[in-house]
């Protein structure tokens, strides 16, 4: 792609960052979005290509800027700007002159760079970032850690430029939730969410039973509700300056009957309380149990749904090879989600295995199987 956007109702180029191992899950969670602001977008989802580590997509642009409130799976969504042939520093200073970079900077505002170059004739970090504030010095614009970040890829010669248009990575909802020690991402905990569901139509309540601070559970409740907080893109001059109609997507949970959390520490059970104490209390359940000692009953007219992420380690080492067969002992689950660190062994006892996806947490190998009733 060359040159620069002109007209905010143009077709661009957009790129979702994503968890490696749960970019069908943002491809499905952005196609569904699409579907329901239909009035927004073409129903021609062809240009929708999941690629490793995310997914590319053209829209029009105000339109898909609006997505970063809607999309809870990714962790970024980069505007691609410039596409071209970098084969020697000249011609990066040349085509980057076709940036429009008022539409996105404007005085008092800072840069920041993300880079990678690999196989490439240009390893220059610290020159593109001269050069960026050479482009800008007009506008008053200088680099700064946690300004508005300008990606820099460069792979085999060929240069892609992006501008990041969610500012603080879309894992922080807005909101001040209150986390435990390793507490799983937002992002990473509504991509398992939409695998673990994906086609699930009838009824069903979501049982966490080593719950922590909770975020499976209040990712579920809210899994379909805009997140309330500041974007990067509402800084953009050219944004800013042209009005449009803001995207609806109706609210609703499918579903989604009830949450129920359990854990065996006082600590978290109150941390779960409090995050999500937001929501209708009917809606969840929080309790102090242990899943070796204590019993449970659920309502018998929907299906159970089980998710976790327990605490391998020290609370649960992974001799712990029984964890799946009591989970289904005590529970007897529909369907059940589990993240286990990647070499973890274990007896399924009588559930069925039918998916196992290799997933990066936190930069950490992991898998995350899903079980069904045989």
């Amino acid at each position: 792609m060359r040159g620069m956007i002109k007209s905010l109702s143009s077709t661009q180029a957009f790129f979702l960052t994503v968890i490696p191992g749960l970019e069908t899950a943002a491809y499905l969670e952005l196609c569904e979005k699409m579907r329901q602001a239909s009035a927004f977008f073409s129903e021609d989802q062809s240009e929708i290509r999941i690629i490793k580590g995310g997914v590319e997509f053209k829209a029009p642009l105000q339109e898909a800027l609006q997505l970063n409130r809607f999309l809870k799976v990714p962790t970024r969504i980069l505007l691609r700007v410039l596409e071209f042939e970098a084969l020697n520093e000249k011609i990066f200073r040349q085509e980057i002159k076709k940036i429009q970079w008022k539409d996105y900077f404007q005085k008092g505002m800072t840069f920041d760079l993300g880079w990678s170059s690999r196989s490439s004739r240009l390893s220059m970090k610290k020159q593109v970032i001269e050069i960026f504030e050479e482009e800008l010095k007009p506008l008053g614009v200088k680099f700064e850690k946690g300004g508005t970040t300008i990606y820099v890829r460069l792979f085999r010669d060929k240069c892609n430029i992006s501008f990041d248009t969610t500012g603080e990575r879309s894992q922080f909802r807005g909101g001040g939730k209150k986390v435990s020690v390793a507490s799983l991402r937002e992002s990473t905990a509504a991509g398992l969410l939409r695998v673990l569901l994906q086609g699930l139509e009838e009824e069903y309540i979501l049982i966490d039973p080593m719950c922590g601070s909770g975020t499976f559970l209040t990712e579920a409740l809210s899994l379909k509700e805009p997140m309330k907080r500041k974007f990067e893109y509402q800084t953009f001059p050219a944004v800013t300056r042209e009005k449009s109609s803001e995207i609806l997507i109706e609210n609703s949970v499918g579903g989604l009957k009830k949450v129920y959390g359990f854990d065996n520490h006082e600590k978290a059970v109150e941390l779960s309380k409090n995050n999500l104490s937001k929501f209708k209390s009917e809606k969840w359940s929080v309790e102090k149990k242990d899943l070796y000692k204590d019993s449970y009953t659920f309502e018998k007219d929907c299906k159970k749904v089980v998710i976790l992420n327990p605490p391998w380690g020290k609370r649960l080492p992974a001799s712990s090879k029984d964890f799946v067969s009591y989970v289904d002992k005590k529970i007897r689950p529909d369907r059940l989600g589990i993240l286990i660190p990647a070499h973890w062994m274990f007896n399924a006892g009588s559930m069925e295995k039918v998916r196992d996806i290799p997933i990066l947490n936190s930069g950490v190998e992991n898998r995350f199987i899903l079980f069904a009733r045989s």
